[in-house]
């Protein structure tokens, strides 16, 4: 290969690096030539991080997942694997202790750190490659014939969360509507609620769960990796956020996201960059110590309702 060589790097968060595949296209289209590595938790060792509780290694996913089959990457490294001196490195670790991390779009900061100029009109454009294989086995999971809304409950960070008393009002609802709802969840998730639907969490990989998103017409997620990867194929979904002051604007596309958000202003802990510092009472740690009111525990189902009513009603027609 001729041209420079670029060494990105991401530690974490899958949602973080599907986010990042813009800046990785971007970089490919002004130097054709170059190549590109991207350093991440892969496979390896650090695959454990993210299987959930008493699961098989391997059953949860890792970020590297969000970059394969990607033509633009030249190689995917683990953390622990030395580069080259000759690479130029760039850390896309866009929040840094004291940051305002959401004060301008994520994949804005991603690109500036890279040196690419910023558009106002660029938006959330991840990239992700379904392969044929993963349509067929999503396929067998889900038949042809049937509405499917996508939940996402229990994922992500605890400061995130939305009780199970909505998710079980929303499950119940959506039954009535003749939809079947599907769990996605990376721990499985026993008993009622979710029984009551289909419930395929703690059984698929990130690969797998992605070619599942793409059949399901709707979706109602947590903020997280889960909504950005359901947006990287450019399906729509309905999307839970307590960040009343900074939103979801800044990485979700307007077209395909309707954000509920809690009434009350709130300006989040875990927004702040705090968490990075490993302070053990603050967001995303728990959410006990949030005011009354401001987390996504207080927002009541039947504010969330006529929001997913209006979202499955428009993409069943």
């Amino acid at each position: 290969m001729s041209g420079a060589t670029y060494l990105l790097s991401l530690h974490w968060g899958l949602g973080d690096v599907l986010c990042s595949t813009a800046a990785v296209r971007a970089l490919k289209e002004r130097e054709p030539d170059c190549a590109i590595f991207y350093r991440t938790l892969t496979k390896g060792r650090h695959r454990l991080e993210y299987d959930p509780p008493g699961g098989e290694p391997g059953s949860g996913g890792a970020p590297d997942e969000m970059l394969w089959h990607n033509p633009n990457i030249a190689r995917i490294l683990d953390v622990s694997e030395q580069a080259s001196p000759a690479m130029g490195e760039y850390d896309l670790l866009y929040v840094r202790v004291g940051d305002r991390p959401l004060d301008i779009p994520l994949q804005a900061r991603m690109f500036d750190i890279v040196g690419l100029p910023w558009d106002e009109e660029t938006r959330f454009d991840a990239d992700y490659y379904l392969q044929p294989h993963e349509a067929e086995e999503a396929a067998q999971r889900l038949p042809d014939g049937a509405l499917y809304c996508a939940l996402t409950p229990r994922v992500g960070w605890p400061g995130k969360m939305w009780t199970d008393d909505g998710w079980t009002w929303v499950i119940s609802k959506l039954r009535e509507e003749g939809w079947t709802p599907v769990i996605i969840a990376g721990r499985q998730l026993q008993a009622q609620p979710w029984d009551s639907a289909l419930n395929l969490s703690g059984t698929m990989d990130v690969r797998k769960t992605a070619a599942v998103l793409d059949r399901c017409q709707a979706m109602l997620a947590i903020e997280g990796g889960m909504a950005n990867l359901r947006f990287a194929l450019r399906k729509p979904a309905v999307v839970l956020t307590c960040a009343t002051h900074y939103g979801l604007q800044v990485w979700a596309p307007p077209e395909l996201a309707t954000e509920v958000r809690n009434s009350q202003w709130c300006d989040p802990c875990m927004w702040r960059g705090l968490h990075v510092a490993g302070k053990a009472r603050v967001p995303p740690g728990n959410i006990g110590d949030c005011p009354a009111g401001r987390s996504l525990r207080d927002v009541w189902p039947v504010e969330v309702w006529p929001v997913l009513l209006k979202h499955v009603e428009a993409v069943s027609r």
